[in-house]
């Protein structure tokens, strides 16, 4: 996750952009079949 500062305009005003990840089910860390 992470935070990207004044990345955003809207409504007059500088806003910040939140990255979030969740892993959903095995993802990918089942392996190579």
């Amino acid at each position: 996750s992470g935070v990207l500062k004044s990345a955003g305009w809207k409504f007059g005003r500088w806003l910040d952009v939140v990255l979030m990840q969740r892993q959903l089910g095995l993802g990918d860390s089942k392996g190579a079949e």
